[in-house]
């Protein structure tokens, strides 16, 4: 017995409900998201503790946290590892700024920096799966960077960086060794680290992993250059420093907007209305879409990628 064929009518009543039930899952989705994102901004996830102190360090400079609520309330982000990097007041440079805990060769060292040297800027796609890159900002400079250990418990040494750039980079905070895992990201169970690596330690790192790294030259003028490392070094003293969400609050939007800031382009820090209206700025692919579409349409970035670094050495 053959069923009949649906009529016209009932195959248009029959798209109009599915558009309108994806349409309210994607509602229900996006207040759902809100909804815990306003509740996070309102109460830290990470605060200060001393109980998390890194014990085979002496760091002046160590800012050990603990997640203070949530799925893993009471436990640690490893302080010997994963910690933020900061901009140091110091008046005795004139020309210089520093900052604390760069991470280069597995340790933290404070960095001499020559912020009227900036040569360039970049924005970093690090690809860590097929379809979906880690997002940072590189900075290379004319002049050399010097930097100086941190750790009182060895001698001090200080040196020159091989290359002249550093790398910022937001970051899920897992607690103590873990991983990032999707869900917990998506869920904004994770803080943030704004973290400073050496261009070469973060090559290094990427390379280990058989990641593909590319950069696309930002069009900033050297002030615009300026005001963006500061912003991003100072990002640590921001209060309170919202969750750490998958879609709408991650390593691409925060870079992006530490970029539409520097060019007094960004409407409002943290989340607002263009993660409404522009929802995949927040999803880093590989592909024309998402991210990259975005920075060409705010005209942030030249069409090509600069340079890539090859995986297959």
């Amino acid at each position: 017995m053959k069923l009949p064929k649906p009529s016209e009518k009932t195959k248009k009543i029959s798209k109009v409900v599915s558009k309108k039930m994806l349409a309210s899952l994607f509602f229900v989705l996006v207040l759902f998201i809100v909804f815990s994102y306003v509740n996070y901004e309102t109460k830290p996830l990470l605060s200060e503790n001393f109980k998390c102190l890194c014990d085979s360090v002496q760091d002046p400079h160590e800012n050990p946290l603990m997640y203070n609520y949530g799925q893993f309330k009471g436990q640690c982000v490893n302080s010997c590892t994963r910690r933020s990097s900061y901009l140091i007041e110091d008046k005795t440079f004139s020309d210089q700024i520093i900052i604390a805990n760069l991470f280069h060769e597995n340790e933290f060292w404070t960095a001499s920096i020559p912020l009227n040297s900036i040569e360039k800027t970049q924005i970093v796609f690090e690809n860590f799966t097929s379809k979906l890159n880690h997002v940072s900002i590189k900075f290379v400079f004319k002049n050399k960077i010097k930097i100086q250990s941190q750790d009182l418990n060895k001698p001090f040494r200080n040196k020159y960086l091989n290359e002249n750039s550093l790398v910022f980079s937001p970051e899920a905070a897992p607690p103590n060794d873990a991983s990032y895992n999707l869900f917990d990201g998506f869920m904004g169970r994770y803080g943030i680290l704004f973290r400073g690596y050496s261009a070469e330690y973060y090559k290094s790192m990427t390379l280990n992993l058989k990641h593909k790294t590319r950069y696309k030259n930002l069009k900033l003028d050297s002030n615009e250059a300026q005001k963006l490392f500061l912003f991003s070094f100072l990002k640590f003293y921001e209060t309170p420093i919202p969750n750490y969400q998958l879609l709408f609050n991650n390593c691409a939007t925060l870079s992006v907007d530490l970029i539409l800031d520097s060019k007094n382009l960004l409407r409002s820090k943290g989340w607002d209305i263009w993660d409404v209206l522009d929802p995949l700025r927040g999803l880093p692919a590989s592909s024309p879409i998402g991210t990259i579409r975005s920075l060409y349409w705010w005209k942030l970035v030249e069409k090509e990628f600069s340079t890539e670094d090859d995986v297959r050495s």
